[in-house]
C-alpha cells in the first residue's frame, strides 16, 4: 500500500538503503543522451515547416520524455532497498506520457522566431513540471511496500530544481547562440543537452530525497530490481530511441537539402543566363544549359578548360585582374563585357563574378552569373543613333534657319536699294538696267528659297498650321503675283471658280498658295503665247485645282520624271528656260504632306494641265479677312521706329520711309526697348533675329513696360527673312501686330502699317 502521508512514529518501519555510483552514473548518462539528442533534434526543426517540423518535434519529445523516464527508472534501480520490490506495468508505461508531453512542449516553444524571457520560463516550467508529473507518478508504479511517504517541502524543491535547471539550460543555448556566434552548433547543441541532462538528474534525486519507503517485504523476490538485465534493456532501449530520433532528424535534414538542391539545381538548369562555377586558377567546374544556349559550347566542351577560351585574343588579361579581385574577396558587379561564342561570333554579356567560399570561409572558387544583353545593347545603340540623328536634325533645322537668314539679308539688301534707286530721277537706260538687276535678284531669291524648301521637306522639318483661309482673298492674291508677269509676257492669266464651292475651307493657306504659285509661275514661264488657266471647283469632299496652259508641253517619256528634283525637258546648259527644277518638286512634296495627290497630263507642243486634290473640310464661319495685298495706301505722316542689326537693313529703310515720314533707327533690341520707353512711337519695325536681345525678347519687355507704366501698346511689325508659319506664331505670340518678310516691296510694307494702325481699337481676326 502506498500513501503521501508524513512519516509514522515507528521510524523503526522505515526502508534504509544506498544507491549504487555505477547505476547512478547510467541514470545521468541516460538523461544527458536524450538531453542532447533533443537539442539536435530541436536545431533542425526550426528550419522546417508543417509536417516536417512537427514530425521533428514529436521525434525530439520522445527523445526527451523517453530518455528522462528510462533515467528515472534506472535511478530507482540504483537505490537498494535491501528488499525486493516490483512495478506495475500500466501506471510504468502511463509516467512517461507526462514527461513526453512536456518535453514536445518544451521543444516547440524552441522553434518559436521571436522568444522571449516569457516564452522560455513557459518552457522550462512546463519541461520541469512535466518531469515531475512523470518522477511521481512512476514511484506509484512500486510493488512490495507497505507505503510511500512524501516530504512536501523536498517534494516542492525538487520541483523547482527542476524548472529552474531546465530554464537555465534553454537560456544558455540561447545565449550562445547571441553571444558566442562563432561556436559551433554541435557544441552550443552538447552543452545545452548536458546541461538539460543534469536538470533532469537533479530533480530525479531531489525528489528520491523526498520519499520514505516504510513496511515489511513479503517473502520471496517479486521484482526484478538490480536485474543487469533489466538495466541493460533500459539503458540499450532508450540508447536506441535517441539514436533513432537523431537519425530520423538528420534523414529528414538530409531530405529537405535533397530537395532543396534538386530545387537550385533545377533553377540553375532553367535559368537562360550562363551561370558558370570556376576554380581560382579559372579553370572551368560547372556549366549549365543557359551557358551552352549563349556560347553554343556544351558541359563537356567546357568542363576542365580555362574560361579564356571564351575571350578575345585582346581581353586575355583581363581574368588575371579579375581572378586576383576574387581572391582578395572581391565581387565584381554587373560588368559588361564582350565574349566569343564557339562559331567566333561576338555576344555583350553583363557579367557577376563572386567568390566561392568553403566551410573554414577560404576562397576556393569563383562564380559566374552571364546575361546576354545583345538585344539590349542594339536596343541601346538604336537609341543613342536616334538621338545622334536627332541632333544632326536639330543642327540642320538651325543651319537652315542661319542659311535663310544670312543668305537671305543681303539679298533684301540689295532689292531694297534697287527699290529706293528706281523710285529716283533716272536716265531711261539706268532705269531699265536696274529693273534687270531686280529681275535677276528675285530670281536668285526664288531659287534660293526652292532649295532651302526642297531640303526642309527632305528632312521633315515642314510644319503645317492648318486654320481657315478664304478663296477669294486666295484668287485675289494669285491673280494679283502672276498677273503682271502673264501680262508682261503677252498671255492672258484667267482664274475661274466654279459654281458650289464654299466661300472658307480649313488648311494652311501658305502652303497652298506656294503651291499654286509655283504651278501658274511655271506654266506662264512655258507659254509663249496664248493663256493660263486657274480652274478651282470642289469635289470629293475637298477642293480641285487645274492649272491648264496653251506652252510647250512635255513629252509622254518625261512625265513619270516631272516630279523628280531637278528633272527639266531640257538639262543641258544652253536650255532656253532657267531654273532648278524643283519646283515641281517641292509641289508634289507639299500636296503628299497634305494628303492630296498631284497629277499631269501633257503633250509636245500642246500644253500641260496640272491637276491638284487637296482633302479640305470647310470652314464654317461668317467672315475672315484677306491677306495683305500690295495696293497703294497713304498713310499719314508717322513717326516710326527701326529696329535692325544690320546696317544696310536700316539704310534701305530710311530712304524708303524717310521721305514721307520720321523715322528713328536702332541697331539692337535692347536699344529699341530704351528708345520706346523715352518716346512714343506710332510704329515700329522690328527685326527678328538679332545678337543678345532679338526682337522677340524685345517685344516682350516693350509690353512689359507698357502695362507698368499704363500706356497703349504701340503697334510692332516684325521684319524677317524667314516666313515660315511657325515664325508668325512665335511673333504673335511675343506681342508682335504685324508680320512682313523683307523680301516685300515697299506697297506690301505700307499696307501692313495701315491695316495694324487700323486695327488698333479693334480686335484682329485669324489671318492665315
Amino acid at each position: 500500500m502506498t500513501d503521501s502521508l508524513p512519516l509514522p512514529d515507528d521510524v523503526s518501519l522505515l526502508l534504509l538503503g544506498h544507491h549504487e555510483p555505477a547505476l547512478v552514473v547510467l541514470s545521468v548518462g541516460l538523461a544527458v543522451l536524450a538531453g542532447v539528442a533533443a537539442m539536435v533534434v530541436s536545431s533542425q526543426a526550426d528550419r522546417f515547416r508543417g509536417v516536417s517540423a512537427l514530425c521533428m518535434v514529436l521525434a525530439g519529445g520522445l527523445a526527451l520524455g523517453s530518455g528522462v523516464w528510462a533515467m528515472h527508472f534506472v535511478g530507482i534501480l540504483a537505490l537498494d532497498l535491501c528488499r525486493a520490490a516490483g512495478y506495475r506495468v500500466d501506471i510504468t508505461l502511463l509516467s512517461m506520457v507526462p514527461s513526453v508531453l512536456a518535453s514536445s512542449l518544451a521543444l516547440w516553444l524552441l522553434m518559436l522566431k521571436r522568444q522571449s524571457t516569457t516564452t522560455l520560463w513557459l518552457g522550462g516550467g512546463l519541461f520541469g513540471l512535466g518531469v515531475g508529473a512523470m518522477h511521481y507518478t512512476g514511484m506509484f508504479a512500486l510493488e512490495g511496500m507497505d507505503g510511500l511517504h512524501f516530504d512536501p517541502v523536498m517534494v516542492a524543491v525538487s520541483v523547482v530544481v527542476a524548472v529552474l535547471l531546465a530554464v537555465w539550460a534553454l537560456w544558455v543555448r540561447q545565449a550562445l547562440q547571441r553571444w558566442r556566434p562563432e561556436l559551433s552548433a554541435a557544441w552550443r547543441n552538447a552543452l545545452s543537452g548536458v546541461l538539460m541532462g543534469l536538470a533532469v538528474s537533479a530533480m530525479h534525486y531531489c525528489g528520491m530525497a523526498a520519499v520514505h519507503f516504510t513496511g515489511t517485504p513479503p517473502s520471496g523476490d517479486a521484482s526484478q530490481a538490480g536485474s543487469p538485465w533489466l538495466m541493460a534493456g533500459i539503458a540499450v532501449t532508450v540508447a536506441a530511441i535517441s539514436l533513432l530520433v537523431v537519425l530520423l532528424s538528420m534523414v529528414i535534414r538530409l531530405r529537405g537539402l535533397t530537395a532543396r538542391l534538386q530545387y537550385m539545381q533545377s533553377v540553375v538548369a532553367s535559368s537562360h543566363d550562363a551561370i558558370v562555377t570556376k576554380t581560382t586558377e579559372g579553370v572551368v567546374l560547372t556549366w549549365n544549359q543557359g551557358a551552352t544556349e549563349i556560347f553554343g559550347y556544351s558541359s563537356d566542351d567546357m568542363v576542365g578548360q580555362p574560361i579564356t577560351r571564351l575571350f578575345k585574343p585582346e581581353d586575355l588579361h583581363t581574368e588575371k585582374d579579375l581572378l586576383q579581385r576574387v581572391l582578395a574577396g572581391e565581387s565584381v558587379p554587373n560588368a559588361e563585357v564582350v565574349r566569343l561564342r564557339k562559331d567566333g561570333s561576338e555576344v555583350h554579356l553583363s557579367v557577376t563574378v563572386s567568390p566561392i567560399r568553403d566551410e573554414a570561409g577560404r576562397i576556393v572558387g569563383a562564380s559566374k552569373l552571364a546575361q546576354d544583353i545583345s538585344d539590349r545593347k542594339a536596343v541601346a545603340d538604336l537609341q543613342l543613333a536616334r538621338l545622334q540623328a536627332e541632333k544632326v536634325a536639330e543642327a540642320r533645322r538651325t543651319f537652315l534657319a542661319n542659311m535663310s537668314h544670312e543668305v537671305r539679308t543681303p539679298m533684301n539688301a540689295i532689292l531694297g536699294f534697287i527699290t529706293v534707286l528706281l523710285d529716283g530721277p533716272l536716265q531711261p537706260e539706268q532705269r531699265e538696267q536696274l529693273q534687270v538687276v531686280e529681275s535677276s535678284a528675285r530670281s536668285l531669291l526664288r531659287l534660293l528659297n526652292e532649295i532651302l524648301d526642297t531640303a526642309k521637306l527632305d528632312k521633315g522639318l515642314v510644319e503645317f498650321e492648318i486654320c481657315p483661309f478664304s478663296v477669294d482673298a486666295l484668287v485675289r492674291e494669285l491673280t494679283l503675283v502672276h498677273g503682271a508677269s502673264a501680262q508682261a509676257q503677252g498671255i492672258e492669266l484667267q482664274v475661274t471658280v466654279q459654281p458650289g464651292v464654299a466661300p472658307f475651307f480649313e488648311g494652311d493657306g501658305f502652303r497652298i498658295r506656294q503651291v499654286l504659285g509655283n504651278l501658274l509661275g511655271n506654266a506662264i514661264k512655258f507659254t509663249p503665247c496664248g493663256h493660263v488657266k486657274l480652274d478651282i471647283s470642289s469635289e470629293r469632299g475637298g477642293l480641285l485645282f487645274k492649272v491648264i496652259d496653251t506652252g510647250v508641253g512635255m513629252p509622254a517619256a518625261y512625265l513619270d520624271q516631272i516630279f523628280e528634283p531637278f528633272s527639266q525637258v531640257d538639262s543641258s546648259t544652253t536650255r532656253r528656260f532657267g531654273g532648278t527644277g524643283l519646283g515641281t518638286t517641292i509641289c508634289k512634296k507639299l500636296v503628299d504632306l497634305m494628303g492630296g495627290t498631284i497629277t499631269v497630263v501633257s503633250e509636245l507642243h500642246q500644253g500641260s494641265t496640272f491637276t491638284v486634290w487637296l482633302p479640305l473640310a470647310v470652314a464654317h464661319i461668317e467672315e475672315l479677312v484677306s491677306p495683305v495685298l500690295a495696293r497703294e495706301v497713304a498713310l499719314p505722316r508717322l513717326n516710326i521706329l527701326i529696329a535692325d542689326d544690320v546696317l544696310l537693313n536700316i539704310e534701305v529703310l530710311r530712304l524708303m520711309l524717310g521721305k514721307a515720314h520720321r523715322v528713328v533707327c536702332v541697331g539692337s533690341g535692347a536699344q529699341a526697348v530704351q528708345a520706346t520707353a523715352e518716346e512714343r512711337f506710332d510704329v515700329v519695325l522690328m527685326d527678328v533675329q538679332m545678337p543678345e536681345v532679338d526682337g522677340l525678347e524685345a517685344t516682350r519687355r516693350i509690353r512689359l513696360q507698357e502695362r507698368a507704366a499704363g500706356q497703349r501698346p504701340v503697334p510692332i511689325i516684325a521684319l524677317t527673312a524667314s516666313a515660315q508659319n511657325q515664325d508668325v506664331v512665335a511673333t504673335a505670340a511675343a506681342g508682335m501686330n504685324g508680320f512682313v518678310t523683307k523680301s516685300s516691296r515697299l506697297p506690301v510694307l505700307l499696307e501692313e502699317v495701315s491695316r495694324v494702325l487700323a486695327l488698333e481699337q479693334t480686335e484682329p481676326a485669324a489671318v492665315c
